[in-house]
């Protein structure tokens, strides 16, 4: 499967949140021409097995035709046909396919029909494959398979097609309550039980070879949702078995093997079933097994039709013996149908799955139809944008239900049907002024305890919030303020229901050792968001990391001084006012300017309080060049910066909504160029250098080998010959650590000392590693089962002055969200340390 979506098409990572809350609605402007009736007659029914009972998702189609449909979980269909004779086929996996010869003449038909089961029969094949002594006769089919995989990948050459998409939630068990949380969803009963998500959704789907796929949705419906738009797509929906690895980046990082893949054998047993007769095809019905428990594979049954070679359907599933997360099951069901001549595609695909969490259980589904195929079909209109790969129509939620009734390929049950109703009605409700004022009188009614949790007041009707944070979460120590009390604000702000935005961020600090006040404050206002036009103001009064990136945590900082005596935070006051501008230039191409005027002041220790007393060695001084300065590392004085950040995203793909655009995951590197340039002479500013630097970011998958991360960079300042003028501050300082937890940064050393190595001339920056994702650890049986996968590293620093390099090795997805490392780190006069980190991944 290609790359999922990263937002729109992504509905495994949406299970979540649509359990506990639902999505904000957009707003969608320009009208729509209203829906036409439609254009033929309708032949609906019921397709059950011989005692009645509905078989739902089987397939009906007129045969020579691309026209068809799929049963509901009640085994109803609807199927809108022109006026003619047709062949209609009855398929469901399983049970024999029946044809029926129907008249479509001025009138919609009623037509009921039983399947039989199907009876398998094991018999003698002849099948040109060389064969082996012993082995099952399913070997020789699946040889023959895969040697047509390849072929049937190519075999059309461009496409395009109708596809109704279905989506469903449901859940069987809720708890009443989490984290003292009453649990209050929509469409609950009484007993936790019932549907939390439905939506459907209509698209027109292109493919060109080799790669070529676009989308546009034309229609969206949610249920109680009426604003909020699908994330259902035929981009992500769509698994072709026919590539040698099935990606499903929400449930395993590692992808998964096809039965049919080139090196299939290696991971797969086989066995034939049986053979059996339809509509003059032989089809072989063959159990996989994954050779080995923790092998990426599936489990099921495939059904190939002899001579051809092709995939005829599917019936295969996952389970969390192939570590899949979030979901317990996961299940592809697929039925191919005749287009044309030796031409079969993909008719219907269903996704099952069931999960359980924190107290829920629930199953759902996804369901692409697939009809109405043009085979070498002109290419996607015109209009498509450079890098758009998908686009939701600006109206595409404003359908009536008379629209809906003449598009719905498969019936709504009764509880679906309901489901709608009873949501529609609630959302009227829940958008009234008297129940949002009311819901603002529960959630706004401060307590005592909020002084010290944090508290939030939210106004629905104006769309604004403000509040303050948790004091005690922002509580720390240093030895330049002594123990801190930090308090950040908040106000958002948003218009046309969040197509703007304002926000500001302010935050009080105040120092007990220091006795000093500081503050500073944070406004940005978002104005565009397809073209991410942004613009922010900030400034304040501060004590601020010599790093802007800020490589050492408070927290940390607090517990290694107090405890071990190491102070590594070292600070400075910063009286500053910055501009800076975001906005996306051309596809894939972004660009942030800024401008800042800042006065710089020295700062010193001003405590030596810690837990322990005795023979520890003092604090070092507050001067990263030299620990044992107790003055002013260096006189105040004033800088003015300007520069600018310019990102590359190559051949960036999108997809598009009215007002949003949800970049997808790229194959190719990104690449920041950076430039800063220190002004003097202009409001008493006395910096003088210029800077320019470029960073280089890839991932590279390799399918069950792993994924791959580099980020590299490189820099100088240019033609800087006056030291005084290049004050510390503005060096090109290194993400180091001197603790024991290194950060969760790819460009971040793990036993590099914080300012050791900060320059002032160039450098060349390097980090890799390579995330093998259970590929060695799955064959340690205790590994596998606690999920442990393993990592390796590199990273290295070199410049005029020095060179520095480490090596890692690491166990990831401990607990889901430890990491491990040993490392070990060299330096240019051969210096060897080594040392465990501890990295969380909240």
């Amino acid at each position: 499967m290609r790359d999922i979506l990263h937002q729109i098409s992504s509905p495994f990572r949406w299970v979540l949140l649509l359990v506990v809350g639902t999505a904000s609605g957009l707003p969608l402007p320009s009208p729509y021409p209203p829906a036409s009736a439609p254009s033929g007659w309708r032949v609906s029914g019921r397709v059950t097995d011989e005692a009645g009972k509905p078989l739902p998702f089987a397939n009906v189609y007129a045969q020579g035709t691309s026209k068809g449909t799929t049963t509901n979980d009640d085994g109803r269909y609807s199927l809108e046909l022109e006026a003619g004779n047709y062949q209609l086929v009855f398929r469901f996996i399983g049970y024999q396919t029946e044809t029926r010869r129907v008249q479509v003449d001025n009138a919609s038909l009623q037509l009921d029909v039983r399947l039989r089961a199907e009876s398998l029969v094991l018999q003698t094949l002849t099948v040109t494959s060389r064969k082996k002594r012993g082995e099952d006769p399913a070997y020789p089919i699946i040889r023959n398979a895969i040697a047509k995989r390849r072929y049937y990948l190519g075999q059309v050459r461009a496409l395009t097609a109708d596809v109704y998409l279905k989506g469903l939630q449901r859940l069987n068990r809720s708890p009443r309550r989490i984290l003292g949380q009453d649990v209050l969803l929509p469409g609950l009963d009484s007993t936790g039980q019932g549907i939390v998500y439905l939506s459907e959704a209509v698209s027109r789907y292109y493919f060109r070879q080799p790669d070529v796929e676009k989308e546009v949705i034309v229609s969206s419906k949610v249920s109680g949702q009426s604003q909020t738009l699908t994330f259902n797509s035929a981009l992500a929906l769509a698994f072709n078995f026919y590539q040698n690895l099935v990606k499903i980046e929400e449930l395993s990082e590692r992808g998964f093997v096809s039965p049919v893949s080139a090196n299939a054998l290696f991971f797969y047993d086989y066995e034939l079933q049986g053979t059996y007769p339809e509509n003059g095809y032989r089809i072989h019905k063959i159990k996989v097994t994954p050779r080995r428990r923790e092998d990426p594979a599936f489990r099921g049954y495939l059904y190939i039709q002899d001579d051809y070679w092709r995939i005829h359907g599917t019936d295969l599933y996952l389970t969390k013996e192939t570590k899949i997360n979030f979901v317990d099951t996961f299940r592809v069901e697929q039925t191919y149908l005749p287009v044309r001549d030796s031409v079969w595609l993909l008719g219907t695909q269903k996704l099952d799955f069931r999960f359980g969490f924190m107290g829920f259980e629930g199953n759902g589904y996804y369901l692409a139809l697939y009809s109405n195929y043009q085979l070498d079909a002109p290419s996607p209109p015109a209009d498509f944008k450079k890098g758009e790969v998908g686009r939701i129509e600006t109206q595409a939620n404003r359908r009536d239900s008379t629209y809906w009734e003449g598009v719905r390929a498969v019936p709504l049950t009764t509880e679906e049907a309901k489901d709608y109703q009873v949501k529609e009605r609630l959302e009227k409700r829940l958008e009234s002024k008297a129940y949002r004022d009311s819901l603002d009188a529960i959630t706004n009614r401060f307590r005592p305890g909020k002084l010290l949790l944090g508290y939030t007041y939210v106004n629905r009707a104006r769309h604004e919030s403000v509040g303050f944070g948790s004091v005690t979460q922002n509580f720390q120590y240093n030895t330049v303020e002594g123990f801190v009390l930090e308090l950040p604000l908040s106000y958002r702000r948003e218009w046309q229901e969040g197509k703007q935005f304002f926000d500001a961020e302010n935050t009080l600090r105040y120092g007990f050792a220091s006795r000093t006040l500081y503050g500073k404050a944070k406004l940005s206002y978002a104005f565009d968001r397809i073209n991410r036009r942004n613009i922010g103001l900030e400034g304040g009064k501060y004590a601020v990391q010599y790093n802007e990136n800020a490589p050492i945590s408070p927290f940390i900082n607090t517990a290694y001084t107090l405890m071990r005596g190491e102070n590594y935070l070292k600070l400075y006051e910063k009286t500053y006012v910055r501009l800076t501008y975001g906005q996306e230039l051309a596809n894939g191409l972004y660009g942030f300017p800024f401008a800042e005027l800042a006065g710089r002041d020295p700062l010193i220790n001003r405590t030596d309080y810690r837990f322990r007393r005795g023979d520890e060695p003092q604090f070092s001084a507050n001067d990263p060049l030299d620990p044992l300065n107790p003055d002013r590392p260096f006189e105040p004085y004033r800088a003015l910066t300007v520069g600018f950040n310019l990102a590359i995203r190559f051949k960036q793909t999108y997809y598009s909504r009215p007002d949003f655009k949800f970049l997808n995951a790229s194959p190719y590197p990104r690449v920041t160029l950076s430039y800063r340039r220190g002004i003097p002479g202009v409001l008493g500013s006395t910096t003088d250098f210029n800077f320019a630097g470029i960073r280089v970011q890839y991932d590279l998958d390799l399918g069950l080998l792993g994924r791959s991360e580099w980020d590299v960079s490189a820099g100088s300042f240019l033609g800087n010959r006056n030291a005084a003028h290049l004050p510390f501050v503005d060096y090109r300082h290194f993400n180091g650590n001197q603790t024991l937890f290194s950060l969760d940064r790819l460009n971040a050393f793990f036993r590099l000392p914080y300012y050791a190595y900060s320059t002032s001339r160039s450098y060349l920056e390097g980090h890799y590693e390579h995330h093998f994702n259970g590929f060695l650890f799955n064959k340690i049986p205790l590994f596998r089962k606690l999920k442990f996968q393993e990592v390796v590293g590199g990273h290295a620093l070199t410049t005029d002055a020095t060179t520095y390099a480490e090596v890692t090795l690491g166990v990831e997805n401990i607990l889901k969200i430890i990491r491990v490392d040993f490392a070990a780190s060299y330096d240019r006069r051969g210096n060897l340390g080594t040392g465990f980190r501890l990295r969380l991944g909240l």
